[in-house]
């Protein structure tokens, strides 16, 4: 119906038993976008090294996985490459919630139209601006523009593109 979805799961507590990750499993064909961390997409794929979970989770139908890896920035996985994008440096003072806010920012960022590196991009500096303000957590698109010099694809009007 046109409709894309997306996907993030938490660290299961219970160490991931096979009838939660068979839950998961079951959605992956209906799922576009799935976003995880290193061991979470490892330990539902049951697999490794990360590379061939992700893989895993590809052949499973989802379309990108995208891969939180903290300080290091992240990584997307689609059948056809593998792009990475480093994380902004940045003293961590609000580390609740930074996975909510750099999937928030990918999911703006593919739905203005911007590539792989630019969605990464923009999430990563979304995650960052998050981490480093308890005040204001939840950074604008103007926020990412005048402090990071990150922004969205705009057209010929320089409007951004929806």
């Amino acid at each position: 119906m046109g409709a894309t979805t997306s996907l993030d799961v938490s660290t299961d507590p219970q160490g991931w038993p096979q009838h939660r990750r068979d839950a998961i499993l079951s959605t992956l064909p209906h799922v576009n976008t799935f976003f995880g961390n290193e061991e979470e997409v490892m330990r539902i794929a049951d697999r490794g090294p990360l590379e061939e979970a992700a893989q895993a989770l590809l052949r499973s139908g989802v379309r990108e996985v995208i891969v939180h890896q903290g300080s290091h920035g992240a990584t997307v996985f689609t059948k056809t490459e593998v792009v990475s994008d480093p994380a902004v440096p940045v003293a961590p003072l609000n580390p609740t919630g930074c996975g909510d806010v750099f999937n928030a920012g990918y999911i703006r960022a593919a739905m203005a139209g911007a590539d792989v590196v630019h969605r990464l991009r923009l999430a990563n500096a979304a995650a960052a601006l998050h981490l480093e303000n308890i005040a204001k957590p939840y950074p604008t698109l103007r926020d990412l523009r005048s402090r990071l010099n990150v922004s969205l694809p705009v057209d010929r009007r320089g409007r951004v593109r929806r």
